[in-house]
């Protein structure tokens, strides 16, 4: 939104003076943006159509930094069903890696219907995090298979596909504070065999580690929270290697699950999104819940 106001086109910004926000002492400007210039799109029935809009922006002018944007569409065609969206964002400086970036830290959005009622969606951004990753190249042999505590050779680098792996979470999941890209780990709760096979390819408590890939809380009535993750690597005697897996959505998970403190009866696995067909999205009831370790999750090994 930000790059679609300050692009260069022919509207201009209009100072309209000095406001106060809290403590904070701040200057206004507005901008307009007709239909012919416009990029943002409304859904209309299974159309998308474009809008003008006009908005504001409150900057400080000690530091230069954005801390307001205000949008608000023109009326809206009867074939949205609303009359107009408002949006606000709000900005602060982030510090990651050492530098200070802006961002936005709360969005509400509050869509007027044609019949007057309202419906606000509220979202905060917080907990930003810097990721980052080494490799390093070799080249030569590859490395033997590693052998299992109890002699049993494991190919952990290449399982056959479609093999039943239970995977026991160890980690504690607090969801007003966890976020999507937090580290995870688990254990096998089983150990992973191939079809009449009595010697296993990873053994029971092997180390599993993974991310989470999605948390969410809906506040509607009742409340709930959908967790999305994703296991990445197995260790076995200290070497860790890629695990290939894809939730086993055949089997339901039976056992009733401690949610917040009080014991609800069970949980529903949701469909994924079209790009988490690699991640297990779990769908439990409640508001303040914490995902206890120990909760299990069914999957398949992938070639």
């Amino acid at each position: 939104m930000l790059l679609s106001i300050f692009e260069d086109r022919s509207s201009k910004f209009v100072f309209d003076g000095e406001t106060t926000v809290g403590e904070r002492q701040l200057m206004e400007y507005s901008f307009s943006v007709p239909q012919d210039e416009s990029h943002y799109r409304v859904k209309a029935g299974k159309d998308w159509i474009i809008t003008g809009y006009t908005g504001t922006l409150l900057v400080d002018p000690r530091t230069g930094g954005l801390v307001r944007f205000n949008v608000r569409t023109e009326e809206l065609p009867p074939s949205t069903g609303t009359c107009e969206t408002d949006t606000s964002l709000e900005y602060g400086l982030v510090a990651l890696g050492g530098n200070d970036y802006l961002l936005p830290t709360k969005t509400v959005q509050t869509f007027i219907g044609r019949d007057g009622a309202e419906d606000e969606n509220r979202i905060a951004f917080a907990s930003c995090r810097e990721y980052g990753a080494a490799s390093t190249l070799t080249f030569g042999e590859r490395p033997p298979a590693v052998r299992t505590s109890s002699g049993e050779a494991s190919q952990i680098s290449g399982f056959p596909a479609s093999l039943p792996v239970t995977i026991e979470l160890t980690t504690l999941i607090q969801a007003d504070v966890a976020a999507a890209g937090d580290r995870i780990e688990g254990r096998l709760s089983k150990p992973i065999r191939a079809p009449g096979q009595q010697a296993s390819l990873a053994p029971q408590g092997a180390r599993v580690a993974g991310r989470l890939m999605r948390v969410e809380k809906h506040y509607s009535h009742p409340a709930e929270l959908t967790v999305a993750l994703r296991w990445e690597t197995l260790e076995i005697n200290g070497v860790e290697t890629p695990l290939q897996l894809i939730p086993n959505r055949r089997v339901a998970n039976p056992r009733t699950v401690g949610l917040g403190g009080l014991i609800q009866r069970g949980m529903t696995i949701e469909l994924p999104l079209p790009t988490e067909s690699r991640y297990g999205v779990y769908h439990f009831p409640g508001s303040q819940v914490t995902l206890e370790s120990g909760f299990q999750t069914e999957w398949l090994t992938q070639r």
